[in-house]
């Protein structure tokens, strides 16, 4: 009876710098040239398209650990637009065939090409996002909620030291070309005590406009220094939209400062 042959995992052979040309016949082993065989998970599960791509690059059975990182065989130069139509593409196929898997239809893509499917997934994965983004709003339309700034009593605490956070809930509100629209470096905190969520809820609005909240956790901090005071609005600083990011920044005041700063606008007061 032959012996059975376990198969043996590509890239422990190669580190350990053992031969890879071997024959599938156990009595003219080290004589073929066939590739390794592929692990039994690959073999049975070719859904598992990421293995099966990393199965490709390390069967290629190169002499150096080296040759792995930097392939003897040039890929074609791509560049920023190709990557991107590529990126694309795939995008494009795998919206059109959805019950398969997502990592095959990408390298039948990059095949297509003559690349690794790698060469491109930073594009893939921007491309992909965005089109969740487009979808998600489509399917839930921002809410819209402004203020008069004419008729806010605003109290400014842009001079209070403060450390910066990101707003949240901001795609419950303003669509991407919004962000830009409204967001700038001034904002305004405005406390929504009957928030059926949140009795602390802090929303905070650009240009007029809601664009989010102070997190939970802050807002209940802030909610008790907040309401004693006779505004109903706080001008704070912070920052838009920025490349490659959609997420929005104000400028929170620091508590023990604004304590501070409360006690000291309390003062002036009393003495008018």
């Amino acid at each position: 009876m032959a012996p059975k042959i376990l198969d043996e995992p590509a890239g422990l052979s190669i580190l350990s710098g053992r031969n890879h040309t071997r024959s599938r016949n156990p009595n003219n082993r080290g004589h073929g040239h066939s590739p390794p065989p592929a692990p039994t998970a690959l073999r049975y599960y070719p859904s598992m398209g990421f293995l099966r791509e990393a199965w490709r690059v390390l069967s290629a059975r190169p002499e150096r650990v080296q040759d792995v990182i930097s392939p003897a065989v040039p890929k074609p130069k791509l560049s920023a637009a190709e990557r991107s139509a590529i990126a694309q593409e795939m995008v494009d196929a795998e919206a059109a065939e959805p019950d398969e898997s997502h990592w095959d239809v990408k390298a039948r893509v990059a095949d297509r090409h003559g690349i690794s499917l790698f060469d491109v997934l930073d594009e893939h994965v921007k491309i992909s996002e965005a089109e969740d983004r487009r979808a998600y709003a489509r399917e839930n339309p921002a809410k819209v909620a402004k203020i008069n700034l004419d008729s806010r009593e605003i109290l400014d605490l842009r001079s209070v030291a403060s450390t910066r956070m990101r707003v949240v809930g901001s795609a419950n509100w303003v669509t991407d070309k919004q962000r830009a629209k409204y967001g700038g470096t001034d904002y305004l905190l405005v406390r929504e005590p009957k928030n059926k969520f949140d009795v602390n809820a802090v929303a905070v609005y650009g240009k007029g406009r809601k664009m989010g909240y102070i997190s939970a956790a802050k807002a209940a901090a802030l909610a008790p220094i907040l309401d004693p005071l006779p505004f109903d609005s706080f001008q704070i600083g912070g920052t838009s939209v920025i490349e490659n990011s959609i997420r929005l920044w104000v400028d929170v005041p620091k508590l023990p400062d604004l304590r501070n700063f409360v006690k000291t606008l309390g003062t002036a007061q009393e003495r008018q």
